[in-house]
Order: structure tokens, then C-alpha cells, then sequence
């Protein structure tokens, strides 16, 4: 048996609310695959202590095992309970969330001591990058709404050098910094996994895949709740995901002279100007996990919008993972690359390659009058990606790491 820290900065409930029980529109990728990584490791045994402050505190507060209720729930569930969540008390918590000014990194120092993370034998922390204005050190001393992931990674990261702890850097976004990449390179027991394959020339950088547990693939039907007729359709296309450096992918791919196109997103937030930038497209707010099925399942297609990144360095986000599960046909966008596609697309390589807005229509309209062979397209990748994405793959590359210091 192991101690294993997971570090993460996320949810992993249906909705995200704040200690008054309001909704929160933030980020939540982490529930859809975080649980599966949480759920193997206490199933194999080891006690896994969570890093970072619990973000799901108030929602469990407020709706107990309900929080987990959409999909999953019972797996979900547990993941979540036996996970060792006690590193921060409710003084602990006052400190770094309202009286941050005054937070120095022995605070941290002691709460990682308390908990005796110096014995894991191995922590997995998702990268977090520096946003100013929001977990940066100016805002850190001048707002309330601060937030503590920057600073606390940098605790961790110093801390585990401190005491030689195996530290595994899930590099999720590509957007670890030039310093962060030299702590890698000079501590030989600082590993990368990351979605692709920009850190190859690095020592000790792993190529992983978002995991996710494949014993619960088909909890959703391939069919939907309703007869298979295109009537159950309310969106020809949907996008779920935020607008982050892919306005080149709307300009291409998004045919905004077609009806039903419907994006979720931050695409409104913060003073975007996407209404005006593309009056066509339907803009819906940013969804909560309980909603993910509903919207997927009732979209004829969804499109892998990527970073021009992401596509150079064959990363492969979670995305096509959430279509299939939540039974929706992933469409490529042809900068993925002939080799990456293949491999995430099978035998539906071709058909799913998307080069234009004429393809992206001509995809949904076939799919629209042919809804046997959209259903066969998600049961077909529900069973091929098993391969590359199970969860067992990626704990196979951790346990390596802890037990050899290696892969």
C-alpha cells in the first residue's frame, strides 16, 4: 500500500456553488475524469490525501450524496468520501481564502506536515499557470477574491524537493513556465505527464492520455432516451468548452450559415465579444456537470475545437472522451494530423476529418438521416479508445514512477 497525493485545482461534483449555495461559473474538467484517477488508486489499495483545499466542500454541504447523483454516482461517491480531504481545517481555510494577506509559505509548510505528505511515495499535481489578476501576488494582497492554486503549487513544489518526494507534473494545458521546466530538468525525481508530445525531449517526461474508468462507459445508452428519430435532436452541432485561443477554429469550421449550431462556454464572460465577432452562433452559458448529457446527447455532432498547440504536439484533450460518453459523434478538425486522428478515430478516421464548413455540414446532415450509423460510430469508439484512455494505462505509468523512478 501507498500514500499518494493528488493535487488538483477543480470539482468533482455536478455543480459547482459557493458557501451561500449560489452557482459558480468556473471551470470543472476535473469531474469528469479526476474521480476515475481518485476511484483506482483507493481501489488498488493506497490511501490518496488531496492537495489542494476542497472545492466540493459546499456542495456536499448542501446536497449530500446528491452531488453525484447525474452519472456514476455511486463511484463518484466514494472517490470522493475516502479520499483523505483533512489537510485543511476551518482556520486553515480562513486564512488562505480571507486573510490571504498575511499567508506565508510556513503556513503551507506546516499543513503539509501536519498531514505527513512527506511520506507519499508519490504526488500527481495538475499544473497550475499564473493568471494575473487572479492567483498572482499583487492580487494575493489587494483582493478578496484571490485565489490560492499559484500559490500552493509553489509550496508543493519546493516542499517535495525538500524532502524527495516523487512529484509527477500533469502538464493539462501546456502552459508550464521556462522556470517550471527547469525545476523538472534539474531534480531527478520531478516527472511530466503530459497529453502529447512537445516535452519528448525532456528527461523524464511521460506521454499519457486523459484517463477514465471504462467499467462505466455505457452507463449512458448509444440510443438516448427517446426513439432514434432526428426528432430528438435539438442542435445540429454543439461546442462545450471555453474560447481560449480558438477563434481560428470558429473562423473555419463553425458553419454559421447553418441553423442548430449552439456553443457553452465562458464565450460571453469578462467582455468577450463573440456575440458581435459571430452574430450567427447561438452562445449559451457555461454548463454545470449534471447538464453535460442532456446538451451532448441532444446534438447530432460535436467538433474538437483546438489550440494550434494542441494540434502541433498531438494533444488530445478530454473532449472526445465527454462526447462519446455522453453519446455525441466527435468531429476532427484536419490540424490534428493524419496520425492522430487514426489513432483516436479507428476505422472512422476518414469520416470523422473535418477540412472545412462544407464538410462540418455535409458530417452533420448524413449523420441527421442516418442515425443507425451514428449510433454505431459512439459504440464503436466507446469500445477502440479503451485501448489508449482506460484508467488502468495511466495508473500503470504511476505506479512505475513510484516503485522504479520510471516508465
Amino acid at each position: 500500500m501507498m500514500k499518494i497525493g493528488y493535487s488538483y485545482w477543480g470539482f468533482l461534483g455536478d455543480v459547482k456553488v459557493d458557501a451561500d449555495g449560489n452557482l459558480l461559473s468556473t471551470p470543472d474538467g476535473n469531474a469528469f475524469y479526476s474521480w476515475s484517477i481518485i476511484h483506482r488508486l483507493i481501489a488498488d489499495g493506497h490511501d490518496v490525501i488531496q492537495i489542494m483545499p476542497d472545492r466540493d466542500r459546499f456542495g456536499y454541504k448542501f446536497l449530500g450524496d446528491g452531488l453525484f447523483r447525474s452519472w456514476c454516482r455511486f463511484a463518484r461517491e466514494y472517490a470522493y468520501t475516502k479520499m483523505d480531504k483533512s489537510m485543511y481545517g476551518e482556520d486553515a481555510l480562513d486564512v488562505i481564502f480571507n486573510n490571504h494577506r498575511d499567508l506565508k509559505v510556513d503556513c503551507i509548510f506546516e499543513l503539509f506536515d501536519n498531514a505527513k505528505l512527506y511520506d507519499c511515495d508519490v504526488i500527481l499535481h495538475e499544473y497550475r499557470m499564473l493568471i494575473p489578476g487572479r492567483n498572482d501576488v499583487a492580487t494575493m494582497v489587494s483582493d478578496k477574491d484571490w485565489q490560492p492554486d499559484y500559490f500552493i503549487q509553489s509550496c508543493l513544489f519546493y516542499y517535495c524537493k525538500q524532502h524527495n518526494i516523487k512529484l509527477v507534473i500533469f502538464d493539462l494545458d501546456y502552459k508550464i513556465s521556462e522556470n517550471h521546466m527547469k525545476f523538472v530538468e534539474e531534480n531527478d525525481n520531478v516527472y511530466i505527464f503530459e497529453l502529447g508530445d512537445k516535452h519528448k525531449g525532456v528527461d523524464r517526461a511521460i506521454t499519457v492520455c486523459i484517463p477514465f474508468d471504462f467499467t462505466h462507459m455505457d452507463d449512458f445508452p448509444v440510443s438516448g432516451e427517446f426513439p432514434c428519430t432526428s426528432i430528438q435532436f435539438e442542435n445540429n452541432l454543439v461546442y462545450i468548452g471555453n474560447r481560449y485561443e480558438r477563434d481560428w477554429c470558429i473562423d473555419k469550421y463553425i458553419p454559421t450559415e447553418m441553423n442548430g449550431i449552439m456553443v457553452h462556454g465562458n464565450w460571453t464572460e469578462s467582455g468577450r465579444d463573440s456575440k458581435e465577432r459571430w452574430p450567427e452562433i447561438t452562445f449559451g452559458r457555461r454548463l454545470q456537470t449534471k447538464e453535460m448529457y442532456y446538451t451532448y446527447s441532444r446534438s447530432l455532432a460535436t467538433i474538437l475545437l483546438a489550440k494550434e498547440d494542441y494540434c502541433k504536439y498531438h494533444f488530445m484533450t478530454a473532449r472526445i472522451l465527454e462526447a462519446i460518453f455522453y453519446n455525441c459523434v466527435p468531429l476532427f478538425i484536419e490540424e490534428y494530423g493524419d496520425e492522430t486522428i487514426k489513432k483516436f478515430a479507428g476505422d472512422y478516421a476518414d469520416f470523422l476529418t473535418v477540412r472545412s464548413k462544407a464538410d462540418v455540414i455535409d458530417k452533420i446532415y448524413y449523420l441527421k438521416y442516418h442515425i443507425k450509423e451514428r449510433e454505431n460510430i459512439v459504440r464503436y469508439l466507446r469500445g477502440y479508445l479503451y485501448q489508449y484512455m482506460d484508467i488502468c494505462f495511466f495508473t500503470e505509468k504511476l505506479y512505475n514512477i513510484a516503485f522504479y523512478g520510471r516508465v
